[in-house]
């Protein structure tokens, strides 16, 4: 019982520190906050992830093609979900992943390079799915390749993949079109963009609740780099297919 007082009293001294912040909007304070670290954050995520010795896989392609209105995060039909390719393949280059479109890189970055794929893995959309976001699906962060058999936290900026068929003995007997290679830029950082998701932005919910599950989601996704997931360069152009391999290079 005095574990439970406890809880409850740092739970209402959260809310109450939120409200008299005059430079903040109230927000909700997510659980593992509240003990100074990740309790049920990132410091247990690998312990809740299945343990495989698969390996790394491509298991979903997605892109989201442009539109003059909706593209724009101002727009209401705005999403930052990408649509799963049918056929399961996607012709990647220099500049980006075709028929994919990022307002922000665009327009703000000048297409850098730099962000041409964007890739997240399946623990993060396991561990949400969990955690509080059962509605979240694979496509609502942005990714254009989600990966499987493979956490977060094992891939680094600087590191170099290529993306080789299951059947192939070496990457030079990979399917036709080219071996993808390429390299982590970056984090993806979250942003208010998600606030857009329906299960965020949910017209059932009062202005403040929807302020509050935003901010929570953009909180957990910043605990660590890679839980938004990652940014790629591409160094050798090609044509991706759900199935490939993402070795390390």
């Amino acid at each position: 019982w005095c574990c439970l007082y406890l809880l409850l009293g740092l739970l209402l001294w959260g809310e109450r520190i939120a409200a008299w912040n005059p430079v903040d909007p109230p927000r909700a304070i997510a659980p593992w906050k509240l003990f100074g670290g990740a309790v049920q954050g990132v410091s247990s995520f690998s312990d809740d992830a299945n343990v495989t010795t698969a390996p790394p896989t491509v298991v979903r392609l997605a892109t989201r093609a442009f539109h003059p209105v909706d593209s724009k995060p101002s727009s209401r039909n705005y999403t930052p979900r990408k649509q799963e390719l049918n056929d399961g393949t996607v012709h990647v280059t220099t500049s980006g992943v075709d028929q994919d479109y990022n307002h922000y890189r665009t327009l703000a970055l000048g297409n850098t390079p730099n962000r041409a794929v964007s890739l997240w893995t399946t623990d993060v959309l396991e561990f949400l799915q969990k955690h509080g976001y059962p509605a979240v699906q694979a496509g609502d962060l942005g990714e254009n390749v989600l990966i499987d058999n493979m956490k977060y936290h094992e891939i680094k900026v600087s590191d170099r993949f290529e993306f080789v068929s299951p059947l192939c003995n070496s990457p030079s007997d990979s399917k036709s079109g080219g071996i993808v290679r390429v390299e982590i830029t970056e984090p993806m950082t979250p942003c208010a963009n998600l606030c857009k998701l329906p299960y965020i932005n949910d017209a059932a919910l009062e202005p403040r609740e929807r302020i509050e599950k935003c901010q929570a989601l953009i909180s957990l996704l910043d605990e660590a780099p890679g839980l938004r997931g990652w940014y790629a360069k591409v160094l050798s152009e090609g044509t991706l297919h759900v199935g490939d391999l993402f070795v390390r290079s």
